[in-house]
Formats: C-alpha cells, structure tokens, sequence
C-alpha cells in the first residue's frame, strides 16, 4: 500500500475495480497527468485482489492512494468508501476501464467555479468507444429549462443518443457528493440513481463542459455491469423511483432500456404487455416514443448500429461541403 501523502488536494479522484490490473493502471496513468496536477488518486480494490495490488503498487506516484476492501461490496460501496477516504474539495468519480483526456479536470474546474454555489455536478462530453466506431455523447448541450430527467433519457431521434452523462465525467463537489452517496447496494443504474437522486437535493446545480473530455471505452470488458441484461430489474427500480422521473422520461426509459434488455432475454412478448400498461398508466406516451418503442422491440441491435454509423458519415459529409 502506498504511503499516506500530506497534502491537501483540490480534486480526489475515486476509483473501484476487481480483478482487471492492467486496465486499472492504464486509468490511474491517465488522472495522473492531468494537467491540472493537485490531486490525488484513490483506488479502491473491491475485494480480495493480489495481482492488482501488485500493479497499483508498482506505481511510483505519492499522489496515489490504494484502498483494499476484505470482501466484494460492489461498485455503489466501493465509490462511497472512497468518498470517505477522500480529502480533495471536488470529487471525481473513473471506471478502470475508462480513461480521461489530459485536461479533463482542469476544464471542468473553470466551470465549476463559474457556478458559485456548494452543490455543483458538472460533467462533460466523453467519446464513446465500441466495436462499431466512436462518437461523442451527448450529442446536445444541457438545456437549463428541460428536467433533468427529461435531459438525460428523452432522445432527439432513432439514432441520436441522449443527454446521458457517464460516470467516468463526473467532477462532483464535495458537498453534494456527502449529500447524496451512492446507494449501497445496488447492482445496476448506480449511475442514473445517482444523478436522479442529486438532482433532487436543494441547490444542486449541473453543467456540461462541451469538450470530449473522456474515453468511454463500452466494448473493452463483456462482464461490464451496463452489459448484463435484466429487464425486469430496471422496471421495478424505475417504477419504485418514479418521483424523480417526469412521465416523459420515464416513458423514454421503460421504451428504450427496458425493451431493449427484454429482447436481449429473449421475453420480448411476455414483457412488451407489462411495459405497455406501465407506460400508460405512469408515463406520458407519444407518437414518438412509441416509434422508439417499436424501434428496439423490433430492430436488432446491429442493423441499429450500422444505421447510426450510417447517419453519422452522412452527417460528416454535409458538414464539409
């Protein structure tokens, strides 16, 4: 274990991760150079994992702190215990398999500062890496008069992606991030909860940096918690956390997530009634969101992304003309 450093950093940098050494260090190199450089790393080990001690010790920074946990809490527990064990006045939360472009935090801490006020969530734009290609998320600037729910799950079209904002972006003060801990656990939506639920405290403010400033890679690892489906487990959640939903959002979240994993389960009659009712009942429907209803009920997930590809070199090839 690293020795404990003294100074006081503006940024504390929290880290969870099991059993992926090399990924870890690759995102524990990239917050190390930012270029904003008062800051330190906590990494905390979710669980019995010597071969990443190991890595995380062969790491010559004072900046970087290890935390090793005795038993596997999961992620929501793991990034609270790193909050407590943080010292920085901002809090910004990376996935291990994620990385961050060098003057990530310098650019959001301009803004943050920009805000004046206690409770800020600022995040910024990443650059989504899969098997298909790369595109940069979101793909539209944050409205201030649009809920916020509405900003993050409500899509402008089939191919467009939403506001949603990856945890890998976060720079969270302080403050809120003592408010509004992660809930423990819990095994999927840690980051969507999050956000909900800080959006709710009094006073929070949220801006978006407009800059690509993190690489969010969703291919590198299929054991990935957003890549595990369960449907069923998203409807219940988001229907017994519905207050922090408009209906409109929430109708987009039962169309798009939960239609989505249903078909990857292979229970796309059994759950297309129960989401039906749910979505009139609680929601506020449209054309619209019907459309995308439709759309991942019914289109396959590749067709779905050669069609976005598609959409985006057409795009591309206007903007230069």
């Amino acid at each position: 274990m690293k020795k404990e450093h003294h100074f006081l950093p503006l940024v504390s940098v929290v880290i969870p991760t099991r059993y992926r050494p090399e990924m870890v260090c690759r995102s524990v190199l990239s917050a190390l150079r930012q270029t904003h450089p008062n800051l330190e790393v906590i990494v905390v080990v979710d669980g019995p994992d010597p071969l990443t001690i190991a890595a995380l010790g062969a790491l010559d920074d004072p900046r970087l702190r290890t935390v090793p946990l005795p038993e596997n809490v999961g992620g929501s527990d793991a990034r609270n215990c790193g909050v407590r064990t943080s010292k920085g006045e901002w809090i910004a939360f990376l996935d291990d398999d994620d990385e961050w472009l060098p003057q990530k935090l310098e650019k959001q801490l301009a803004l943050a500062l920009e805000m004046s006020t206690p409770i800020a969530f600022v995040a910024c734009r990443f650059l989504d890496r899969d098997r298909f290609g790369e595109r940069v998320l979101p793909p539209m600037a944050c409205d201030p008069t649009m809920p916020f729910s509405e900003f993050l799950l409500c899509r402008p079209g089939l191919t467009g992606g939403s506001g949603y904002v990856q945890t890998s972006t976060w720079l969270v003060s302080r403050r809120l991030a003592q408010q509004c801990p992660f809930t423990p656990g819990l095994k999927r939506n840690q980051d969507l909860d999050w956000m909900l639920r800080a959006m709710a405290v009094p006073g929070a403010c949220f801006a978006l940096v407009s800059e690509a400033l993190s690489i969010f890679n969703s291919s590198s690892d299929p054991r990935r918690v957003s890549k595990i489906s369960d449907w069923e487990f998203h409807y219940n959640w988001a229907l017994t956390n519905r207050r922090y939903f408009t209906p409109k959002a929430l109708t987009y979240f039962l169309s798009i997530v939960c239609v989505e994993d249903a078909v990857k389960q292979g229970r796309r009659l059994s759950a297309s009634r129960q989401l039906i009712v749910a979505i009139v009942l609680n929601g506020k429907p449209s054309v619209k969101s019907w459309l995308f209803f439709l759309y991942y009920m019914f289109i396959p997930e590749q067709p779905r992304q050669r069609l976005r590809l598609a959409l985006a070199a057409l795009k591309r090839g206007h903007d230069t003309l």
